[in-house]
């Protein structure tokens, strides 16, 4: 087998089908299909078990959510491929795709890539990310140098579309399942490339997104990604920095949280504020786990410093300032 599909299904009615559909209609054949059931309690499941009696799906019930690293993890530990190819429920694959995968990574010594991901529009969604000098990630589209259709190096990829060699996953211990959503893909592509491997965005293997923007902004689930995005940005820095980026990206991506946390504060939002609070305070309580996971990352007893390009890409600084804020504005 050369590749290993492992798709994390949540409530996952409205794009399941679709995208198990478009998987088996690819024009390359050698691949499995692995799908963790992680607690819905829609119909997915009776949507899985349906489509079982037509595509050979290997299905895995979780029946608590624990969030989509450890119901990667589980698939992947099922996965008999060389390659583990990991879909969002939400996506469904270009029929030239699985193709275009097998063929990069049988001429390229590589050790994951992310597919380009598109909106059913066919607008760009992602070609990958880089983070920015205060830590937070941005995502690239066609500008400047990727505006081709050639592979090239970037720091992460999206859970949407991301391919990793089995044998760097196993590597690099799988997704840290601590991170129960966001950031999970930041923190597993940068310690690809801290265990001296390789992460390229594959603008010839396309993926379709559908949902990419289309989340349900309620009150609870922002919240949920205040706290979990500010906990586990934190902590991706905290782990993986060398030492001269951990002492500007560590104060300067907390100062943006508390200078957030103030905005929420002005705006009578104590929800979001605290979200971001506790997000803050569970890395000061789980600093030890933290720095056992930090020297786990030295693979050979030495400390990979990152070549600027690849940690931070090649936007200017005025780019970047003009992202952060209207990211800021409408958080």
């Amino acid at each position: 087998m050369n590749i290993s599909i492992i798709i994390a299904a949540y409530n996952s009615e409205q794009y399941i089908e679709r995208c198990i559909t478009s998987i088996f209609k690819s024009d390359f054949q050698d691949f499995e299909v692995i799908i963790i059931n992680n607690g819905s309690h829609d119909k997915t499941l009776s949507i899985l078990k349906k489509l079982q009696k037509n595509y050979p799906i290997i299905l895995i019930q979780n029946n608590v959510n624990n969030g989509a690293s450890v119901a990667r993890n589980r698939g992947a530990k099922k996965a008999t491929g060389k390659l583990l190819f990991f879909l969002d429920h939400d996506t469904a694959i270009d029929p030239n795709c699985l193709n275009e995968i097998y063929n990069f990574f049988s001429k390229k010594s590589v050790g994951a890539a992310q597919c380009k991901l598109v909106t059913p529009s066919g607008e760009i969604d992602s070609l990958g990310h880089f983070i920015s000098y205060i830590g937070f990630p941005y995502e690239i589209g066609y500008e400047k140098e990727s505006d081709v259709n050639e592979p090239f190096k970037v720091l992460g990829a999206k859970t949407a579309g991301l391919i990793i060699r089995v044998s760097v996953f196993n590597n690099v211990g799988g997704f840290d399942e601590d991170y129960v959503i966001s950031a999970e893909d930041t923190d597993i592509s940068w310690r690809i490339w801290l265990a001296k491997s390789s992460l390229y965005s594959l603008p010839t293997a396309i993926v379709v997104h559908y949902a990419s923007n289309q989340k349900k902004q309620t009150s609870a689930y922002r919240t949920r990604i205040l706290y979990e995005g500010s906990k586990n940005l934190i902590n991706i820095i905290l782990k993986n920095a060398d030492i001269y980026r951990l002492s500007f990206l560590l104060p300067l991506n907390i100062v943006a949280w508390i200078g957030l946390s103030i905005k929420f504060l002005i705006t009578f939002d104590m929800q979001s504020a605290m979200a971001i609070h506790n997000g803050i305070r569970w890395n000061v309580s789980h600093i030890h786990e933290t720095w056992g996971k930090r020297m786990a990352n030295y693979y050979d007893g030495k400390v990979v410093v990152l070549n600027k390009e690849v940690l931070f890409g090649h936007i200017s600084c005025i780019d970047l300032i003009k992202k952060g804020w209207r990211w800021g504005m409408h958080v």
